[in-house]
């Protein structure tokens, strides 16, 4: 409206017009009027910069005021250079209360310029001396690399900024990000650490990690205090971020490594949809009762699950083998309670895709765990409720990949399991809320004196 004036006003002084804009500025002041004051209660809902809030406050509130003088002045007789100088006045005021709206709403747009908002500033953490000004020399670094670019002067989501020290005792809308001297309770650090499909996690799933030597810094920042001026000598600095002290360390990865690497991520990506669109069309040609059995662990990878929950009756032996060609390139397969011939073992074994075998409640031999221990890459078995001689295990010779065994209900002696275990070093062996009786004993007997003692 005041730009509209402006333009009035200068076509009349070129033609030496009168003009008349009582009706335009009672416009613009009933306007500005309306605006300033839902803008007053909107800023009080809180969530926006005090300063940028205060300034556009009181630039709006002037505009507001010179409106209505304008107006009068239109009504009432009033010199030309009068209404000059209040034009001239309405136009500064509603230039800067755009502005500084703009900037609270949008952010600096000067801020997000690349030369001013590149993270590969701080790809590389500059070299640290003898002393560790830790927010100044690691923190700060860490949250320009990989905060700043969502909570910053050009963009703050959730209204929080983590580019200077003052702004993150601040936190934003949800609250603070710092809980006294807890890092298990500041914000700053758990969201890092949830899992990476979990909606709070940060940073968001597609951008730079903190890796674990990041957390701890943080960690040990918060712990003592979250202070800006919190120094330590380089010798005291903890093992668990001792790393970022090495020169050259990198807060964010090689512009062209990354490229190479996410080059290959797409290529893998591509090869798994043609991979999946194959597997599923060898699902497809199994009668449905069978081809349900099978499911893909995601809706766009191509790790195929065999989990025959509601077909296991009609589950024979033959018509395993029968399957064998689309089981073996499962990664989970549950056999749980089905009569299994030695044969088929020997054929799993074979699958370079199995990870992940449940084997529970079935009639094992000692031949088909043997031929089961040459699997190249499974990582989990479940042997739960399933008779067997710890001796089978000691003498077991591979599970080179085999991360957890679960045994349990199953006759095995505590005294037993102490030699599993030691044959499997590396192996996670669960199952000693069951391993009461020897291996002498029905497995029936051991559950219900188990329960018994509860």
């Amino acid at each position: 409206m005041v730009i509209v004036i402006f333009a009035r006003s200068l076509w009349n002084l070129r033609t030496r017009a009168a003009s008349d804009n009582r009706f335009l500025w009672l416009l613009a002041a009933l306007s500005s009027s309306a605006s300033f004051a839902s803008g007053y209660f909107l800023g009080n809902e809180g969530g926006y910069d005090s300063e940028l809030l205060n300034r556009h406050l009181w630039s709006a509130a002037a505009f507001t005021a010179f409106a209505w003088i304008s107006f009068i002045l239109e009504v009432l007789p009033a010199s030309r250079s009068a209404k000059a100088l209040l034009l001239s006045l309405n136009l500064v005021s509603v230039s800067l209360a755009g502005h500084y709206g703009g900037l609270m709403v949008h952010g600096d747009p000067f801020a997000a310029a690349p030369w001013l908002n590149d993270p590969q500033r701080y790809a590389i953490l500059p070299e640290i001396g003898e002393e560790v000004a830790l927010y100044q020399d690691i923190i700060d670094p860490i949250l320009q690399a990989k905060c700043v670019s969502c909570h910053g002067p050009a963009k703050r989501k959730g209204s929080l900024r983590l580019d200077t020290y003052a702004h993150i005792r601040v936190g934003g809308k949800n609250g603070g990000v710092l809980t006294g001297n807890d890092p298990t309770r500041s914000t700053l650090l758990t969201v890092t650490k949830l899992p990476l499909h979990d909606d709070q996690h940060m940073p968001p799933k597609g951008k730079p990690q903190l890796n674990e030597v990041e957390q701890a810094a943080i960690s040990h920042w918060i712990a003592n205090g979250s202070s800006v001026e919190l120094v330590l000598p380089s010798a005291d600095v903890p093992s668990s971020f001792q790393a970022m002290l090495v020169p050259g360390y990198r807060l964010l990865p090689d512009p062209k490594l990354e490229a190479e690497r996410l080059a290959k991520e797409k290529e893998k990506q591509l090869l798994a949809i043609a991979r999946r669109a194959e597997l599923q069309s060898l699902i497809n040609e199994r009668p449905p009762e069978l081809a349900s059995c099978f499911t893909f662990a995601d809706q766009h990878g191509d790790t195929l699950h065999f989990t025959p929950i509601t077909q296991k009756g009609q589950l024979t032996s033959d018509l395993l083998e029968t399957l064998l060609p689309l089981i073996n390139e499962c990664h989970t397969i549950d056999l749980s309670d089905l009569t299994l011939p030695d044969s088929l073992f020997a054929m799993l074994a074979q699958s370079e895709s199995l990870v992940d075998l449940n084997l529970s409640r079935t009639q094992l031999t000692e031949l088909a765990l043997s031929s089961l221990s040459v699997s190249p890459n499974l990582e989990r078995l479940n042997l739960f409720a399933t008779k067997l001689s710890a001796q089978w295990l000691t003498s077991a010779q591979g599970f080179q990949s085999l991360r957890t065994l679960y045994i349990g209900q199953n006759g095995i002696s505590r005294e037993h399991l102490d030699s599993v275990r030691t044959h499997f070093p590396n192996t996670e062996v669960i199952g000693d809320l069951y391993l009461e009786a020897t291996a002498d004993e029905d497995v029936s007997d051991t559950y219900e004196d188990t329960e018994g003692s509860k």
